[in-house]
């Protein structure tokens, strides 16, 4: 009798505890997604300052492919993504492989030219920024996977470039979510100096919360369970 009790309750919180569910992603190959229906009938696009870029110039550990989302970053300009019909749920991670294009100079070198930052605003609010370092004889510096760096790609042969792995997760609920990337900081030049990159871009969401009084149904029928046995018990 127990272990029916003990099955009714793993149910119970299996109908509440769902695996997470990957929404989107893009690897830009096949150009820049906007106005198509992706998984689970989430409504994507990608709007804003951004173009494809050919990363066949990066070395193969950069994991860019041929393109890559490309912005100047002029005047904060963002790149957006917007994500309409998401299905329920609580958290939201981000993935993707940053990008950052000449000279970058982080928090600290040169004094003259810092800080410069990689943002990214989910629903308006800013919600992850780190600085990153390209240009001085140091080795990049920046947050998340380091994939490679200290060598010139695109531009200017003063400047190395490099490609980061980042990931996070927010608490996020509701049917959209408007994801913005953009660069800025007090020593942010942009244009040919400085850009940004995206690529490898996934959403992954959190379980998919059950339709209302699933879970209570369950808990319901084992609590109903016990009192029948304790009845049962007592005659």
């Amino acid at each position: 009798m127990l272990a029916c009790v003990r099955a009714l309750v793993a149910l119970a919180l299996f109908a509440l505890v769902c695996p997470a569910l990957t929404i989107f992603s893009t690897d830009f190959e096949t150009g820049i997604p906007d106005g198509l229906v992706a998984s689970h009938g989430v409504y994507v696009e990608i709007s804003g300052s951004g173009v494809l870029w050919d990363g066949t110039g990066a070395p193969v550990a950069a994991n860019l492919g041929n393109w890559f989302l490309y912005n100047e970053g002029l005047g904060l300009s963002s790149s957006v993504l917007t994500l309409t019909d998401l299905p329920e749920h609580t958290s939201l991670t981000l993935s993707f492989v940053a990008v950052l294009i000449g000279s970058w100079d982080g928090y600290t070198f040169p004094t003259c030219c810092t800080p410069d930052l990689l943002g990214v605003k989910l629903d308006g609010v800013l919600t992850w920024s780190e600085a990153y370092r390209n240009y001085s004889t140091l080795a990049p510096d920046g947050w998340g996977t380091y994939l490679t760096g200290e060598d010139d790609w695109f531009f200017d042969p003063r400047y190395t470039e490099s490609a980061w792995e980042v990931s996070f997760t927010r608490p996020h609920s509701g049917p959209t979510a408007v994801i913005e990337f953009y660069a800025f900081g007090a020593g942010y030049q942009g244009g040919l100096d400085e850009a940004f990159g995206i690529d490898m871009l996934r959403i992954d969401i959190d379980a998919v919360v059950p339709e209302p009084g699933t879970g209570a149904m369950l808990w319901a029928g084992a609590l109903a369970f016990l009192a029948a046995r304790a009845r049962r018990g007592h005659r």
